[in-house]
């Protein structure tokens, strides 16, 4: 799959360099065109997280996953999802010790992909979920529920070749582009100018947090990436 995305970022920078740094061109249009590329790049990146957690959910549903191998985060929402069933057992003393034995059983099998489902999911990157379930997430799949704030992104890469000077980490880079630019195109695409983030950076930075989330992943979970499903590309 990351050769697919490359291709893509390859054809986004083409038709921006193509197109919207061409002044005799109507700037209207320019500006909507740059609008979507931007999105189409930030989209592009959310379509590879939904498929490395689908990839994820169809490896750890084969292998077999317990209450017990589950991140803090989602062993908490697991427990809480079967609230009821725990109730019987504080509330109902003549019965507690089926119930007790039912939930016991539970916690020792592996979780069934549909039930992981009710977990492990995507959600959309804005603040709160980067700070909050994103962390659950990157813990349970890469090992690191830190992983975003960790990764530093003052890298030069094959499309940026002018140095990044005020570097920044993969967690401030997201919050800072949904918030300030996915949204405002969004809600406002034909008053909104990007200002001055060059579309080459972006494409890099992108680029670099999804190989090293691949790079993680592998090594955390011994998944290859895209191997259990072809249907991953679809």
């Amino acid at each position: 799959m990351l050769s697919v995305i490359k291709d893509n970022f390859d054809k986004y920078l083409e038709i921006y360099n193509g197109f919207c740094l061409d002044e005799s061109k109507d700037p209207v249009a320019i500006n909507l065109l740059k609008n979507s590329l931007y999105l189409s790049v930030f989209t592009t990146f959310e379509d590879f997280l939904k498929k490395l957690i689908k990839d994820y959910l169809n490896n750890i549903s084969d292998e077999g996953i317990k209450f017990t191998d589950l991140s803090s985060g989602f062993a908490k929402a697991f427990f809480m999802g079967h609230q009821k069933q725990i109730n019987k057992i504080l509330e109902n003393k003549e019965r507690n010790e089926d119930a007790f034995k039912s939930y016991f059983k539970k916690i020792k099998e592996n979780i069934k992909k549909e039930e992981l489902e009710k977990y492990i999911f995507f959600k959309f990157l804005h603040e709160s979920n980067l700070k909050g379930y994103y962390k659950d997430l990157f813990e349970q799949i890469l090992g690191d529920r830190d992983f975003l704030s960790n990764l530093e992104l003052n890298n030069i890469d094959e499309y940026a070749d002018i140095e990044i000077i005020n570097s920044t980490n993969a967690n401030n880079f997201l919050i800072h582009y949904v918030e300030e630019i996915r949204n405002s195109i969004a809600h406002q695409n034909q008053e909104f100018k990007v200002g001055e983030l060059p579309f080459k950076i972006v494409i890099a930075h992108f680029l670099f947090i999804i190989e090293k989330m691949i790079k993680k992943y592998e090594e955390h979970t011994n998944f290859e990436f895209g191997r259990i499903s072809i249907n991953l590309l679809a």
